[in-house]
Parts: C-alpha cells; structure tokens; sequence
C-alpha cells in the first residue's frame, strides 16, 4: 500500500489530447486505487502539473478536489511522509 500518490494533471477538465491526465480520469485512477488497496486509508493523492491554460486557479481549484480528497500540489509544497 502506498501512502501517498502524485499524478500529473495537464488538462484539468479538458479532454482533447490523447496520453495526457484530465480530472475525470484522475478521478477514476483515484477510485481504483482506493477500490484495490493500493492506496491506504488516509492516504493523499495528489494532482500536480496542472496548466495554467486549462486549469482554475489555486484558491478555486483547491477547495473543490480538496471535498473529493485530491490534493493540488504548489511549488514550494512539502509533505511528510
């Protein structure tokens, strides 16, 4: 089990271009993960690489995948593992 994931999440939204993350596919990999135990419970999963372009803001964007247990990552952000 892991307790922490990082997954990059160019498209926010977005789904045109084949190979890169969108939320709702985060979103699903976040549930398998959940669903097959290879994510602890507690654990955090988190979303970074996120455009600029397609993405909301930080302070927009945070709050709402924080309700769906989705951490968006920021430079600087530390964790303790």
């Amino acid at each position: 089990m892991h307790p922490s994931v990082v997954f990059p999440t160019c498209l926010g939204l977005l789904s045109l271009l084949v190979g890169h993350m969108n939320f709702p596919f985060v979103r699903l990999i976040r549930q398998f993960l959940v669903e097959s135990k290879r994510l602890k419970p507690g654990g955090r999963f988190f979303v970074t690489h996120l455009s600029l372009h397609f993405c909301e803001p930080y302070d927009l964007l945070a709050p709402r995948l924080a309700a769906e247990d989705i951490v968006v990552a920021y430079d600087g952000l530390r964790v303790d593992l």
